[in-house]
């Protein structure tokens, strides 16, 4: 740990304003729009369609055969030291007047859960439920936050007025101006930061590099595949990019079925799609897809989240479902939760509820994260 705070240290003297996200390895993408930013160090096949069925999970509810693991890591708390318990009465004052139960986005990796909310950005740790408060007093100006997202020890934050950074010494700043629009997603993949907004379309941040990619569109989630990068649209639906412009996708037998799309994943060597009418599955030939006639109870999925061998379904009305390899089944824990935001790591399941907080479940339960925060604090009215 104290080479780690050394670290995180000296790291902060090195680099200047926006010097400490990630070393992003660079990719190339299509080049529209390119604006030089300081850097952050820290067809015809998919038309082709064939619907196939799932069986009834032989497993029971509520239970994980293959555990999700991961290496065992220890985060620097120093953001906790400096923001956790610490606020100033005067900040719990101002606190206590902000929505937190609108929870909007989700992350947990390692023993931290974040939760990106109306009123600000929470950082809560699981093992000993130390937590960390971002918002006005700690220079989140623009607190009202729609996404989250961790890389290294820094996190992004998507606000209403763009995104800001929160470093390992608890510091808050604004970065990518350019991006000065609600921001919608946030999504790390292989070093790339996609960044959704709800009005100027969709960004990609690469190294030094932010490029415009979809201008114009509302963007509800971003994933990307070896086949395509895809990016689901308020407007259009669900698009696609080869490299030859955005395209829109639709099944021959339904050509409404992605008009709406709520949540993306790519994982498994698959593209996964959340739509109010179910969940649907492309393996780059053939779309498969899950519904209540294959045992998903509420066919309104609003968020996914894929584990180690499991893809997890959060739906609208009846919680989370485990999905694998053509088995599904519910976990019980979560009956009757309205799921908005979802994340897994380790064992663990972080739900973002609209209108209704957060719920962490792991080996040793399910705990509702703001009555635990508040308990611990001894702070009965702060975060309702």
């Amino acid at each position: 740990m104290l080479n780690k705070l050394k670290f995180a240290a000296g790291l902060a003297v090195a680099v200047t304003a926006f010097g400490l996200i990630i070393g992003l390895s660079l990719k190339p993408r299509l080049a529209v729009e390119t604006i030089e930013v300081p850097a952050l160090t820290s067809n015809d096949q998919h038309n082709s369609e064939v619907l196939s069925s799932s069986q009834e999970l032989p497993f029971g509810p509520d239970t994980n055969p293959i555990p999700e693991v991961g290496p065992n890591a220890e985060l620097d708390r120093n953001r906790i030291h400096l923001n956790g318990a610490n606020n100033s009465l005067e900040d719990l004052a101002l606190l206590d007047s902000l929505e937190f139960d609108d929870v909007r986005d989700v992350e947990i990796d390692f023993d931290r859960a974040l939760l990106a909310t109306a009123g600000g950005v929470l950082e809560f740790y699981t093992d000993d439920s130390s937590f960390a408060i971002y918002s006005y007093p700690q220079e989140l100006h623009n607190y009202d936050s729609y996404a989250v997202l961790s890389v290294d020890d820094n996190i992004l934050v998507g606000t209403a007025a763009g995104v800001y950074l929160i470093d390992a010494l608890g510091i808050v700043q604004p970065i990518w101006s350019e991006i000065s629009d609600t921001i919608t997603v946030l999504e790390n993949v292989e070093g790339c930061i996609y960044v959704g907004t709800r009005n100027l379309g969709l960004f990609e941040v690469n190294g030094n590099i932010v490029t415009h990619l979809l201008a114009g569109k509302s963007v509800i989630a971003v994933a990307e595949d070896e086949y395509a990068l895809w990016c689901a649209t308020a407007e259009d639906g669900l698009l696609y990019n080869e490299g030859d412009g955005w395209h829109k996708r639709q099944l021959l037998s339904d050509t409404e079925a992605f008009d709406t799309v709520t949540a993306l994943e790519s994982a498994f060597g698959k593209l996964w799609v959340g739509t109010p009418k179910g969940l649907f599955v492309y393996n780059g030939d053939n779309w498969q897809r899950v519904d209540t006639t294959e045992y998903l109870f509420d066919e309104g999925v609003t968020a996914l989240a894929a584990g180690r061998s499991y893809m997890y379904i959060g739906t609208k009305h009846e919680g989370v479902f485990a999905y694998y390899n053509g088995w599904l089944s519910p976990l019980d824990w979560s009956d009757n939760l309205p799921v908005r935001s979802l994340d897994v790591y380790d064992g663990k399941y972080l739900v973002g509820l609209d209108k209704g907080g957060a719920i962490l479940n792991s080996r040793k339960g399910a705990v509702d994260i703001l009555p635990l925060i508040r308990q611990n604090q001894g702070i009965l009215s702060i975060l309702q």
